[in-house]
């Protein structure tokens, strides 16, 4: 296993990740540049708020895939 993908925290060690995909209903083309730039700011805004790190984000015009991994609250 590669290391450098480990988070390790006071009294363990963990990877865990979140994938998540999301479309518009019936992937109608709805997100333009100002929206992509908005969205990405805020998703930025509340991953920093809540501890979480954002290891990909892509935008497209009807989807979104976002990779999230969050911190360990039991190994605080």
């Amino acid at each position: 296993m590669h290391d450098e993908k480990l988070t390790y925290g006071r009294t363990c060690v963990y990877n865990l990740n979140y994938h998540i995909v999301w479309g518009t209903k019936y992937r109608n083309k709805v997100l333009t540049e100002q929206i992509k730039k908005d969205l990405k700011s805020l998703l930025y805004q509340i991953a920093e708020e809540k501890g979480f790190s954002i290891e990909h984000l892509e935008i497209g015009m009807d989807d979104m895939c976002i990779c999230l991994c969050p911190p360990c609250r039991s190994c605080r």
